[in-house]
């Protein structure tokens, strides 16, 4: 039997039913004196289990700890001089997974590691399709600038179901105006870019080096070679929640008809999961002036969401922190008031409500307090749920 034990990534996350997970370090302490040092005998399997060279976990270990690390490749271990005890490689692990191995806003160790031409490091989720920048800051950048990652699952290159934003954006119009010719938009790139600059998203886009000819202003073209080629690949990669915040943006006027088309031609694309649509549409769809949104864009998300309880969850957590954290000086008092429209709207049922009330901790939102706030500020509507529940259930057995 093995006595291999996995914990949860990371390990600060307290959910037994957590499904990514990853082998416990192994910790034992060799020699004594001056030749003291602290032994990982698991690091490579570790590291797998994270999708990053094991190098970078052991590099990071002796940065932090301001001690000289190596990776013993012929005895599969990594070895840092000095002791040290396990809470302490705990703590730094579990940094290190929240700096290089977490998606920045859904906090999923769902990330592929890139760097692109400006020697900045990427993580693009694959769960929710944020990229995050690793801040230049850190000690580990300069190391992994130096040694980038290599492995496949590590990597990521553009490819055919993954192309530049306005060829996805252009699709999409197109496909849209099959069913409505009488709306001719401008694609042009100055058309695009003037467009983004209105809706506010232009410095979200070149933060994302969505558009790098923009970024590259008049500089002087010069022959490309294959490199060229490869840094161009992975600058042209774009979230899927961009393709089709970019495509609403272009086509403001379209119908549900259009829309579910276009997140139906995203989903096949990036081949996302009906859950991960819905993740792709609450951030493409809503923002601070979500009490508006939701009747809009309702029929778009009630065929991914109406059977499903976890597409449900998914809503109330999306809410929780948009509410909660992102926008919470203009949305935490009005929370009972948008969980009800979704209510109304027929995109969460009483029980999946009534259930995530109950509980104290979020997926979405990592602050106990806030969320207890959250659960506060919906507490009217919950009440007017049960209350509502009382009166049906004393007009059943006056019946």
């Amino acid at each position: 039997m093995s006595d291999k034990q996995y914990v949860n990534i990371p390990t600060d996350v307290q959910d037994a039913h957590y499904r990514y997970k990853m082998e416990r370090m192994n910790l034992k302490v060799e020699g004594r004196g001056n030749g003291i040092k602290t032994v990982v005998t698991n690091m490579s399997n570790v590291a797998a289990h994270l999708k990053v060279p094991v190098s970078y976990p052991t590099k990071y270990f002796g940065l932090e700890l301001g001690a000289q690390s190596k990776f013993d490749k012929s005895n599969d271990r990594a070895i840092i001089n000095g002791q040290f005890d396990y809470p302490q490689f705990e703590t730094l692990l579990n940094n290190f997974i929240k700096k290089f191995v977490c998606c920045y806003r859904c906090h999923l160790p769902e990330c592929s590691m890139t760097i692109d031409k400006h020697e900045n490091i990427k993580l693009t989720c694959s769960a929710c399709g944020h990229i995050s920048t690793v801040p230049p800051a850190e000690k580990m950048a300069t190391f992994i600038i130096k040694h980038p990652p290599k492995n496949k699952n590590t990597h990521v290159k553009a490819n055919a179901q993954q192309g530049p934003v306005k060829a996805d954006v252009t699709d999409l119009v197109r496909r849209a105006d099959e069913d409505d010719e009488e709306w001719d938009p401008d694609v042009s790139d100055e058309a695009v870019r003037q467009r983004r600059e209105e809706e506010g998203l232009q410095g979200r886009l070149a933060e994302l080096a969505m558009d790098s000819d923009e970024e590259g202003g008049d500089k002087k073209k010069k022959k490309k070679t294959a490199n060229d080629d490869d840094e161009d690949e992975e600058d042209d990669i774009v979230p899927p929640v961009e393709v089709l915040k970019n495509f609403l943006s272009l086509k403001k006027d379209a119908t549900t008809k259009q829309i579910l088309a276009a997140v139906n031609k995203i989903k096949e694309d990036y081949e996302l999961s009906d859950k991960d649509a819905v993740c792709l549409m609450y951030e493409s769809f809503f923002d601070k002036n979500i009490e508006k949104q939701i009747q809009k864009y309702a029929p778009a998300l009630k065929p991914f969401v109406e059977n499903s309880t976890s597409a449900q969850k998914i809503i109330l957590g999306y809410t929780e922190e948009l509410c909660g954290v992102k926008e919470s000086s203009k949305l935490l008092s009005k929370v009972s008031v948008i969980l009800k429209a979704f209510y109304d709207q027929g995109l969460l049922d009483e029980e999946v409500i009534v259930e995530w009330h109950s509980k104290k901790k979020s997926r979405f939102v990592k602050s106990s307090s806030v969320v207890l706030k959250v659960k506060e500020a919906a507490k009217p509507f919950v009440e007017w749920l049960n209350s509502a529940e009382e009166e049906e259930e004393s007009d059943d057995e006056d019946n």
